[in-house]
């Protein structure tokens, strides 16, 4: 594995020829960095206001909801009323009544 097969010796000549050069090295990248930070600071200030203004609006919208289900609702009936239709509803008789003797079938399958 000394030797390279002769395909990869002309990839790796290929490759050297054609390789990009590398990018220059900036000494003073760290002032830079510093100073692009800053000026992208200033030109953005409605970054800011659209913080702020979000800001804002959730929580009137937060405080409508609490406002909005904290409350108790309204009751509309008084109590006698709540009371007869309780009791009215609770000894209320049902018409509908389970006839099994006209299907013959289930009464075979149980």
């Amino acid at each position: 594995m000394d030797q390279l097969p002769p395909d990869d010796q002309r990839l790796s000549a290929f490759l050297r020829r054609y390789r990009p050069s590398p990018p220059s090295s900036q000494g003073n990248l760290e002032e830079y960095l510093f100073a692009r930070i800053e000026k992208d600071v200033q030109t953005h200030p409605k970054n800011l206001f659209l913080l702020f203004s979000s800001a804002i609006i959730a929580g009137v919208i937060m405080g409508w909801g609490v406002y909005r289900y904290s409350s108790p609702p309204e009751i509309i009936a008084t109590k006698p009323e709540l009371e007869n239709f309780v009791l009215e509803s609770w000894n209320e008789e049902t018409t509908e009544v389970a006839d099994f003797n006209s299907s013959p079938s289930w009464t075979n399958e149980w």
